[in-house]
């Protein structure tokens, strides 16, 4: 299983030196059955006052307990990521990687935190703390989102606006309007009904998916061995490769839940009929490096 050990999360907060009634808190958090990498806004204000830290010190911080749930078998490169959303809570990411496809393929964990904020039905980002310095994938990537004017990104030692570090922006100032985390409503159903819960939870996330700039909406839904279900809607940018597949997202859902891949017992895609462009292809290249599933497919119509 994915989830990080009580002697793990006591290593990875070693530098920091935090309390042991901080770190006993994090560790039952963390390793409560039903975390699923989200701090709620209650939780964040217990840390601080029990470690005397400000919200960036403690975020950084919990980069590195994210950072335990990455699974990079190609770059061998541990990175943690930890959004604070505009409700207070606090959300994890981690990078993701998949051994035999294209780099193209794998999922940062600043992507992992954003979508654990939206798949949460968190309004917006204060601010995004990561272990190392975004890539320019990534700053691309958080340019789409509602807050990028606001968000401050936070580094070892420094705080940052997301605007300076990617000056003369190419972004989504396309006539669309929203960004990525404004609550979307695609208003889809299924060309076919179906009761199955994979499909169904693949529905809802193409009718939640953020696609202003191709219209192709789609989403995964993933069926678990104990009848659990995760979806993973697709995120477009305007710059086109740092959008994230709707599987990506599902997969990061799952495993920052404490999945293994080997619990997946249903994958669904729903997308809407005669998309522009279609999820399929890609979708079967990356779970086959996972499992060996084929993909319930569902067309939608709006």
């Amino acid at each position: 299983m994915p989830v990080p050990t009580a002697s793990q999360i006591s290593t990875a907060l070693a530098d920091s030196h935090w309390p042991a009634q901080a770190v006993e808190s994090v560790k039952s958090i963390v390793t409560g059955g039903d975390f699923a990498g989200v701090l709620t806004a209650k939780q964040v204000d217990d840390l601080l006052r029990d470690t005397s830290l400000t919200q960036p010190e403690v975020m950084l911080a919990l980069t590195k307990i994210a950072s335990l749930y990455a699974l990079p078998p190609i770059s061998r490169f541990f990175v943690g990521a930890v959004a604070c959303g505009v409700t207070g809570n606090l959300y994890f990411g981690c990078n993701l990687e998949y051994v035999g496809q294209p780099l193209s393929f794998c999922s940062h964990a600043e992507q992992g935190a954003t979508t654990n904020a939206w798949l949460h039905d968190e309004p917006g980002m204060s601010s995004l703390a990561v272990s190392a310095a975004p890539c320019g994938y990534c700053r691309q990537y958080l340019y789409e989102t509602a807050s990028a004017s606001t968000l401050k990104i936070i580094l070892s030692g420094q705080t940052t606006a997301l605007t300076d570090l990617l000056p003369l922006a190419f972004g989504p100032s396309l006539g669309i309007g929203g960004g990525l985390l404004d609550p979307q409503s695609n208003r889809l159903k299924l060309a076919t009904p179906s009761s199955d819960p994979a499909v169904l939870a693949a529905l809802d996330a193409a009718n939640i998916c953020y696609a202003p700039h191709t219209k192709s909406f789609s989403g995964i839904g993933l069926l678990m061995n104990d009848g659990a279900t995760f979806r993973g809607p697709l995120a477009e940018n305007a710059a086109y490769n740092p959008s994230q597949s709707p599987l990506q997202a599902a997969l990061f859902a799952m495993h920052i839940a404490g999945y293994d891949f080997a619990d997946i017992s249903e994958v669904a895609l729903v997308e809407v009929q005669n998309p522009l462009v279609s999820q399929l292809d890609a979708s079967r290249a990356v779970l086959h490096a996972v499992c060996s599933l084929p993909i319930t497919y569902a067309p939608a119509v709006h």
